[in-house]
């Protein structure tokens, strides 16, 4: 435990005095652990800066991270310490995160069915479909979809499936007479 004198902690306290309310808790558990005085930095510094002070880095901590936070600061014995683990568990986050992500992308890759397995899906969809209007007109051509017989032809392996003429394309409708003429 650390102790520290009447002159300390009245410097300290003035030190506190240009910080926000959002850093009570914070403030509260450092001096339990013996952190007494503040980060290093102004309330106008940035996290984003090139250099970012300790104060900018842990109020980002403070609004994104707060339980994070109050987990480093109950194990440290300063700002550098509670920043250095702040900091490297981010970066576990963020690569755990990307590797659960990298992980979502295969497992969805491997999901989608390959082109083999979509064309005879729908090649099944087409039998049942031609098998529902009862035509039962099911060959084992080998041609590309097309215009056969009066009706559609389609398939490219042992099961084509056509469809009749008048399923295909339905006759054209008048259109109403126009009250406009």
């Amino acid at each position: 435990m650390r102790t520290f004198s009447r002159a300390d902690w009245d410097r300290a306290q003035e030190e506190w005095r240009d910080f926000s309310d959002e850093w009570k808790e914070v403030r509260h558990l450092a001096a339990m652990r013996g952190i007494l005085f503040p980060p290093s930095g102004t309330k106008w510094d940035d996290w984003r800066d090139d250099h970012p002070t300790q104060r900018a880095m842990l109020i980002r901590a403070i609004r994104e991270t707060p339980v994070l936070l109050r987990t480093a600061v109950g194990r440290s014995r300063s700002w550098s310490e509670v920043i250095d683990y702040v900091t490297g568990q981010r970066d576990e986050m963020r690569r755990e995160g990307v590797e659960v992500e990298d992980r979502e992308i295969l497992r969805a890759r491997a999901e989608q069915p390959t082109h083999r397995e979509s064309t005879m899906a729908l090649g099944g969809i087409l039998e049942r479909l031609a098998e529902s209007v009862g035509t039962g007109m099911i060959g084992t051509g080998r041609g590309k979809t097309g215009v056969s017989n009066g009706g559609i032809q389609t398939g490219s392996g042992p099961s084509t499936v056509l469809i009749p003429g008048d399923l295909a394309q339905p006759e054209p409708r008048p259109l109403p007479p126009s009250e406009d003429l």
